[in-house]
């Protein structure tokens, strides 16, 4: 829920053969436009395009303001250790995305925005519809490299992030296993829009929760305005602020 750095690194470790779901809460009578909504799509789109040979998929949450209003009381029982509006916000998609419950889409939209281009929070970045530049295309694009250690002889992994720019001159090939299961994944897959039928229930046992992601990794509006007004030294000392206060605040 909520992070697509959590997501990359599910995929560095889940075995190919298994899908990932992504799932993305939106409140209202216009859940499908909501800011929130749209910006998980374009996650969506992004991990597609860079993970071909993964099958993901999106579970779109719904919530009406009736369904909110009657889990009101609920959550404000368990919300901890403050009871902010921000809190709340943050707890009710959490209590409704951890149901698992909502609309399947089995594959990006063919189109996800004017401004889906704008990928990278802190530089221009210019990927082509299929993640990878073309034969004859000399445009940058960002390589992030996520490495974990091996876990046998230590007591935890130490996860290591390169982040650098790559020119791209040549095609990228999808992986044999990653064709046969995106081929799987086709026959789950339904026609036009991509999404199925239905309420889909998730059956997954493990939920990874993005709570302070975007506190610790620059996700925020307010950082990309700090970066362009104080550089790389402004943008550090935000986010060790932020990390400083993260434990009293949008449920610790």
């Amino acid at each position: 829920i909520d992070s697509m750095v959590l997501a990359a690194l599910a995929h560095a470790h889940v075995p190919p053969s298994q899908p990932i779901e992504l799932i993305n809460v939106a409140f209202g009578t216009n859940a499908a436009q909501a800011p929130d909504r749209l910006t998980g799509i374009r996650g969506f789109a992004e991990l597609a395009a860079l993970h071909p040979e993964r099958h993901f998929r999106f579970v779109e949450v719904d919530i009406t303001l009736c369904e909110l209003r009657d889990a009101r009381a609920r959550l404000l029982e368990v919300l901890a250790p403050a009871r902010t509006v921000m809190d709340f916000n943050i707890g009710a998609a959490i209590w409704f995305g951890a149901r698992g419950k909502g609309r399947l889409r089995l594959r990006p939209p063919l189109s996800v925005g004017d401004d889906a281009d704008e990928l990278c929070r802190y530089a221009p970045c210019s990927p082509t519809r299929s993640g990878v530049a073309s034969d004859d295309s000399s445009e940058d694009l960002l390589r992030i490299r996520l490495s974990i250690s091996d876990q046998s002889t230590r007591a935890l992994p130490v996860v290591s992030i390169e982040i650098g720019w790559l020119t791209a001159r040549s095609k990228a090939t999808e992986p044999e296993s990653g064709k046969a299961a995106r081929e799987d994944a086709t026959s789950e897959r339904e026609a036009g829009d991509g999404v199925r039928e239905g309420e889909y229930t998730s059956g997954a046992r493990v939920l990874l929760l993005g709570m302070g992601a975007d506190e610790q990794l620059g996700g925020y509006g307010r950082h990309r305005t700090v970066f362009r007004r104080e550089g790389w030294a402004g943008l550090r000392a935000e986010l060790a602020a932020e990390r400083a206060r993260l434990w009293r605040r949008n449920l610790g």
